[in-house]
């Protein structure tokens, strides 16, 4: 028996089941699982964990390809460790990286960044995956009398459990993004088409509870942020380790157009989120709709969306077309506005196709207008405001 009929009634495989769902049903173009698959990097807990996702999700599914767009990001609970913290970056997940290549998963992001191409012609995305815990688990990058008494410390725990060494381990971890993979992820976002989604296990700004441990952040954090926010495009940066949701956007004062939205998972047994982003008729990224599933107490499923624009206020009237600004101008009293009344009030004859065509786009575009925050108008217009008939 699958894994997912076998426990059906767990918050963990009702997730796995509301994520099938939605992939069946809807264009899902990538999945990403953001890292702790594991409590303590042992390799049973991975074989369990990615045959619930290869059994329950990928296998046999109308969209069983998506396996070759699936990463599951490695995570500060993921990789093994010792007592003398000197495993180098292939040794420390080794368990982890096999497993997923027998399951036939990613795993070019473990020991450089990795990018796959999404979507469509007009909405092309480029994912790009990174490993943020090259720092654990490992004592070269602690100044040398931490890692000195780090070591005679962890010596106190020899006879304990594997458990509780584990978690002495942790709490001097040092998580960074290898500044030649981030090198590699940076070159290979500007060279995107579109819009680029990076994923990585670590936060890239401090966390709202505050954790007490040696170096409880991403230590190169403020470097990532500044290479993303140089490339003057916009990048969502999606992210686990926090185990709460969270959006926080970050642009700068001057020099740029372009945003940095960054997206916290929450726990997979909590739910999920599903990033849908909507382009201009010109395929520019407009914006993004965080669509957050949560399964409730009740284990009843809640779905929230919110909205973010990806551009300065400066850009946004820049991003769609003319014919869509038009009709803005015209519905700026709120009425309720059909294609037939848009044509009339722009002069403009519905029965030619090439008409019809840019009209219906443009109702697309306008459908997108809380993404794009199109507040210099007098007055925003609902999308309920425009009609289809």
């Amino acid at each position: 028996m699958a894994l997912v009929d076998a426990a059906a009634d767990t918050p963990y495989q009702k997730c796995i089941k509301k994520l099938q769902s939605i992939v069946d049903s809807e264009a899902v173009h990538c999945i990403s699982f953001m890292g702790d698959i594991t409590s303590f990097g042992k390799e049973e807990g991975f074989q369990t964990c990615l045959a619930s996702f290869d059994e329950g999700l990928l296998q046999g599914r109308r969209l069983s390809k998506l396996k070759e767009v699936t990463y599951v990001i490695p995570g500060n609970h993921d990789l093994i460790r010792n007592a003398s913290l000197d495993l180098d970056l292939d040794s420390k997940f080794f368990p982890f990286r096999s497993c997923l290549e027998a399951k036939g998963f990613i795993t070019g992001h473990f020991t450089d960044s990795h990018a796959t191409d999404v979507g469509e012609a007009g909405g092309r995305v480029r994912v790009i995956a990174l490993n943020s815990c090259y720092g654990c688990g490992e004592k070269m990058h602690l100044p040398q009398s931490v890692a000195e008494a780090v070591v005679d410390k962890i010596a106190e725990f020899k006879g304990t459990s594997d458990e509780k060494l584990y978690a002495s381990l942790l709490d001097i971890d040092t998580p960074l993004i290898h500044e030649q993979h981030l090198s590699s992820a940076v070159d290979l976002a500007h060279g995107a088409q579109g819009l680029s989604v990076l994923l990585a296990h670590h936060n890239l700004l401090p966390q709202v509870t505050p954790r007490i441990a040696a170096y409880s952040e991403l230590l190169n954090a403020g470097l990532v942020r500044d290479k993303l926010l140089s490339l003057e495009k916009p990048v969502i940066y999606l992210h686990g380790h926090l185990h709460q949701e969270g959006l926080e956007v970050i642009s700068r004062d001057r020099g740029t157009e372009s945003r940095l939205v960054i997206v916290s998972a929450p726990l997979f047994r909590d739910g999920f989120n599903m990033i849908a982003i909507g382009h201009s008729q010109a395929g520019i990224p407009i914006g993004a709709r965080v669509i957050e599933y949560r399964l409730t107490e009740g284990h009843a499923w809640h779905k929230s969306a919110r909205s973010v624009c990806l551009w300065s206020a400066s850009k946004r009237r820049d991003l769609i077309s003319d014919t869509a600004n038009d009709i803005l101008a015209s519905i700026k009293d709120g009425d309720l506005v059909s294609p037939i009344q848009i044509s009339a009030h722009l002069g403009i004859d519905l029965k030619d196709p090439e008409v019809r065509i840019r009209i219906f786009a443009a109702i697309h575009e306008l459908d997108l207008s809380e993404l794009i925050d199109l507040d210099y108008v007098e007055q925003r217009p609902e999308r309920s405001r425009i009609r289809r008939t």
